[in-house]
């Protein structure tokens, strides 16, 4: 696999836009998108922040085959959650979001919350 298509590919895994992880890189889009497309290399400085942000090393970054990322959890080859990963990071913004808007409820408010979800799962069952 070539680094190009590592990128695009590792991007896509966690579901990210080119926009947000130029953001996480401090760059401009395009800037990113060079690296994608090949135009430009990006710099091991830049490879060291990609790893970082998908808790991963440069060699997965970078298409070199690997079994687990640097927390000892299996990534599948296809892109999909293997079994012992953490959900979390698969998550999309609008989901994050949620989680970080929930943390700042009340106890009671998040009970609340919680006890709506469940009934509304409950009855989604029903309906099946």
């Amino acid at each position: 696999m070539t680094l190009t298509e590592s990128l695009k590919k590792i991007r896509k895994q966690y579901k990210m836009t080119q926009e947000e992880v130029a953001q996480f890189l401090g760059i401009s889009r395009s800037g990113y998108t060079y690296y994608e497309t090949g135009k430009t290399v990006p710099s091991i400085e830049m490879l060291k922040k990609l790893a970082t942000m998908y808790d991963t090393t440069i060699d997965n970054v970078v298409g070199m085959p690997q079994e687990k990322n640097v927390s000892g959890r299996a990534v599948s080859e296809t892109g999909y959650i293997s079994e012992g990963l953490d959900p979390l990071m698969y998550m999309k913004k609008e989901e994050k979001n949620l989680i970080m808007a929930f943390r700042l409820l009340s106890e009671e408010e998040k009970k609340k919350i919680t006890n709506d979800a469940i009934a509304m799962l409950s009855k989604k069952e029903e309906q099946c």
